[in-house]
């Protein structure tokens, strides 16, 4: 391939992204993201249950972090261009961006959360890639 992975990097910048999801989904649009998934519709027991099983599913959300932030890396290290922006950029527009949201849309959201969901969504990932774009960039 002709570059040299810099895995302790690529965690690293996995384990802020993944930390940027939790406080973009909880304490940033926590309240509406909450009324999106449906949690408004359960108890407090039902919910703390809920939480309790999400181990498994935030170790596997990590993991799918981590593989987008590798292929993120590898993506800026190959473009000769002067800037992170433009790989990360065009990854989130053609590949990240239409399948989020073709994922809502086929998904269980309610037809009237849509856009919020989307925007929520789409953000957060284009925020995250363009933060992590320009560390791969930099180092």
């Amino acid at each position: 391939m002709g570059i040299e992975i810099q895995w302790m990097l690529i965690v690293g910048v996995s384990v802020g992204v993944f930390v940027l999801g939790a406080l973009w989904f909880s304490l940033f649009f926590g309240k509406t993201w909450m009324k999106i998934m449906g949690a408004d519709k359960h108890s407090k027991e039902e919910l703390e249950k809920m939480n309790k099983e999400m181990g498994k599913f935030y170790a596997l959300e990590f993991v799918l972090t981590f593989l987008v932030m590798y292929a993120l890396y590898v993506n800026v290290k190959l473009w000769e261009v002067p800037s992170a922006f433009a790989p990360a950029f065009w990854l989130w527009f053609g590949f990240v961006m239409p399948v989020t949201i073709s994922n809502i849309i086929w998904g269980n959201t309610e037809k009237k959360y849509w856009l919020k969901q989307i925007l929520i969504s789409i953000s957060f990932r284009l925020v995250s890639m363009l933060a992590a774009g320009y560390i791969f960039f930099t180092f």
